[in-house]
């Protein structure tokens, strides 16, 4: 027994228990340190995610500020000097750390910039593939693709359209040295919107349904003057009964007289003096507008526009020449293309601001080349005569009418273009980010804002 009782006791024993204590301690000292680790790293955790989510409210409240700047915009032109361009920095307060703010910025482009592919024809779109990596002999099929598959609910859904890749949609990889192609994806919308109203927002004279009263009284001249007779009225709902107007620019191709006008007037008429006094026929190679107007069946703006034709391009060789005379000159169209439309929508789609668009997209519209779509842009770049450094540098379009102040849009040219485009932005995508203290950007909101209705509503939204 006291064997037993001295090896329970032997000095060795005692060493092994405080080592066992000392691992034992070790242990749980390094599990309490885990154990702290893993609460700190929750609570950064948390207070990442708080951060995160104020972030994201500094961004929506980027969107609320960009939201005030519209509708407090009352220029009735849009370009990209005005304060919907420029970015919009600003800081969220924390409610609850009174010295803690979050930063955002915000900026936004306008999307009647770019070429609307749900309205689109298939040359236009084909003109765009040239600017991307698509293959040349593989982009009228694509162009063809797409025009099949639209509608499209956003320009990222034009991926579904058969024959499109990657590459022509966001851009791949670039080859040193070769031609850098443009990724479909940054020339394309589905927002592009106008509202269809004049420039001080009354509205527009539908010249497929006006009768002739409606376009005297609508289809004005500078500050309102009256530019239409009823006789030349007449001559534009007798052409509209022949065949609807497809353009605006039809209305240059009018004759000021129509063919049944004529041929009720044309023994009244003639081409020469004659020597018999009981000849009372008017001469239209000599006759002045007045002595025409009193011609029955004719009218002043009539005599007017016949004049004019003879005083432009010589006498008319036969009384049936006088349809050559146009019913509106490029003078006339400047103050009623604003005034007038073929649309009976609210809003017109897919067209394209001429104070915004790149070169290379102008160059694409119908009827334009490079040299044209350069000489749109520096006229809007240019500053205006006799402008002081405090003013505007720049010369915006502020109706479709002052696009034929530009010497290199000819009459054939803006006749085709002026039904694809618009002087405004009422769609804009935006880009706010909630900004960390180091200016990184880690809350971003991507979202579409339009204000062609009666308020602005959010088309498009997406965090990230």
């Amino acid at each position: 027994m006291r064997r037993e009782c001295a090896r329970a006791h032997r000095p060795g024993d005692s060493g092994l228990a405080l080592i066992a204590t000392l691992w034992i301690m070790a242990v749980l000292s390094v599990l309490a340190t885990e154990y702290l680790y893993m609460v700190h790293l929750d609570t950064r955790m948390a207070e990442n995610v708080v951060d995160r989510t104020q972030l994201e409210y500094a961004a929506k409240a980027g969107i609320a500020q960009f939201t005030r700047v519209l509708a407090e915009d009352d220029t009735t032109y849009d370009d990209a000097v005005e304060e919907w361009a420029q970015t919009i920095e600003g800081e969220l307060e924390d409610p609850t750390i009174a010295t803690k703010t979050y930063a955002y910025e915000l900026t936004a482009t306008d999307e009647n910039a770019l070429v609307d592919v749900n309205a689109a024809d298939e040359s236009l779109i084909t003109g765009l593939l040239g600017l991307t990596a698509a293959l040349e002999d593989e982009r009228p099929t694509i162009a063809q693709a797409i025009v099949a598959a639209r509608p499209f609910r956003s320009p990222g859904d034009v991926a579904r359209a058969e024959g499109m890749t990657a590459d022509i949609l966001y851009g791949g990889e670039q080859i040193e040295g070769a031609e850098q192609a443009t990724p479909l994806i940054n020339l394309i919308t589905v927002y592009a919107v106008d509202k269809n109203v004049q420039t001080g927002g009354e509205e527009r004279t539908n010249i497929n349904d006006a009768d002739a009263n409606a376009l005297v009284q609508g289809l004005t001249g500078q500050d309102g003057a009256e530019l239409l007779s009823q006789g030349e009225a007449e001559a534009i709902t007798a052409q509209r009964d022949e065949e609807q107007f497809d353009s605006l620019g039809d209305l240059m191709d009018v004759p000021a007289i129509s063919q049944s006008v004529l041929d009720s007037v044309r023994d009244q008429l003639s081409t020469e003096d004659s020597d018999d006094n009981d000849d009372e026929r008017t001469n239209v190679n000599s006759a002045s507008a007045d002595d025409l107007a009193q011609v029955d069946g004719l009218d002043e703006g009539t005599g007017e526009a016949i004049v004019r034709h003879r005083d432009d391009n010589g006498d008319y060789g036969s009384v049936d020449d006088i349809r050559d005379a146009m019913l509106l000159n490029r003078d006339d169209m400047k103050w009623v293309v604003d005034k007038a439309t073929i649309a009976g929508e609210d809003t017109l789609r897919g067209v394209v601001n001429i104070n915004t668009a790149s070169q290379e997209i102008l160059a694409l519209l119908p009827g334009m080349d490079a040299d044209k779509a350069q000489a749109i842009i520096e006229r809007r770049e240019t500053a205006p005569e006799g402008s002081s450094q405090d003013e505007p540098q720049s010369s915006p379009f502020k109706t479709l009418g002052e696009l034929l102040d530009v010497e290199q849009i000819d009459d054939d040219t803006f006749k085709q273009l002026v039904n694809t485009i618009t002087y405004r932005a009422q769609a804009f995508r935006v880009q706010a980010n909630g900004l960390t203290p180091e200016g990184e950007a880690v809350a971003r909101i991507a979202a579409v804002l339009d204000r062609s209705g009666d308020g602005i509503e959010t088309r498009y939204w997406l965090t990230n």
